[in-house]
């Protein structure tokens, strides 16, 4: 299993209906844009939008436009984290899938 970059950003997406929070790496220089994402949108609404695809690191397919179905999250509880995102980073890079605020009680 390979290291992330050094400049791969974690960002986390939270599956609405479950509540799973799924991890998505990107390069630093993408995850700092400024420009809002609220939430993200599958099938035809994507597909109308022009937005490509965000995968997240278990395989589950999404889309950067607005919807109700994922949101971008910065704060949870650590239970809520995929197990298997977590499982596809690198024994040296698990401990930034828990580099988060958490959710308050």
């Amino acid at each position: 299993m390979r290291r992330l970059p050094d400049d791969a950003e974690l960002r986390f997406i939270r599956t609405v209906a479950t509540g799973t929070v799924h991890l998505i790496i990107t390069p630093r220089e993408r995850a700092t844009d400024t420009t809002p994402a609220v939430s993200i949108a599958t099938g035809l609404t994507a597909w109308a939008s022009g937005a490509r695809p965000v995968i997240t690191r278990c395989g589950a397919h999404t889309q950067p436009v607005i919807t109700t179905r994922w949101e971008y999250v910065s704060e949870f509880d650590d239970d809520d984290l995929c197990r298997a995102c977590y499982r596809t980073l690198a024994p040296a890079d698990q401990h930034r899938a828990f580099e988060h605020a958490q959710a308050a009680a």
